[in-house]
């Protein structure tokens, strides 16, 4: 059976795929996806693709962050 790519969303900080294999022993499942995933994060490697992590910003209300602080929170 051959393998196939699929698109299956678009999530807030990518497009999120679907990749679909056959293996001979389900056994061995783990195994192969870390290998595939690895082979990915080379391959994106080797063309100079990074992979950004995601930021979130922390924005704070001071009068709530003396009465934590005033409480020894």
């Amino acid at each position: 059976m051959e393998p196939g790519v699929f698109i299956t969303s678009f999530g807030d900080n990518g497009i999120i795929y679907d990749v679909h294999v056959w293996i001979d022993d389900a056994y061995d499942s783990l195994s192969r996806k870390s290998d595939l995933y690895e082979a990915v994060w080379f391959a994106l490697k080797d063309q100079n693709i990074s992979m950004p992590y995601s930021q979130v910003d922390l924005h704070h209300d001071n009068d709530v962050v003396d009465v934590m602080a005033s409480k020894g929170v």
